[in-house]
């Protein structure tokens, strides 16, 4: 890759990814009314959760289910390949690593909008819904 690509490319590819990956955060942010933030480091990787409505920290394990059902069901659409990640032990979260150089802005704004799409389809499954 060094080769192909030389370091100064390299360097502006990683850079391209910080700065997407904290667009994607302000995007987390302005939607925290349904998605938490968990972490961001400070590279190309966040995690956050989709917040279940009407729950609290005491059904984590509702939050928790939801949240790997959401993860499922992106994957299985072909949306986009995110991981997990254990936060304390007990909460899961999902976790974005952008790393992509063809990665755009509107990738991501497309990923948001998809995930809340698939989020509300969720809340509508009886699984969830009787959880309101």
């Amino acid at each position: 890759t060094f080769k192909t690509y030389g370091l100064e490319t390299l360097g502006r590819i990683i850079e391209q990814n910080i700065d997407q990956t904290k667009y994607f955060v302000s995007l987390i942010q302005k939607h925290s009314d349904e998605l938490e933030l968990l972490s961001t480091g400070s590279l190309n990787i966040v995690c956050f959760r989709y917040i279940v409505p009407h729950s609290n920290n005491l059904e984590s394990e509702i939050m928790n289910k939801f949240n790997k059902q959401l993860l499922v069901t992106i994957q299985e659409r072909g949306i986009a390949v995110i991981s997990t990640f254990i936060i304390d032990s007990n909460i899961f979260a999902l976790r974005m690593c952008i790393t992509n150089h063809r990665t755009k802005r509107s990738d991501l704004d497309t990923f948001l909008e998809q995930l809340l799409v698939i989020a509300h389809e969720l809340l509508m499954t009886p699984e969830f819904f009787n959880n309101k």
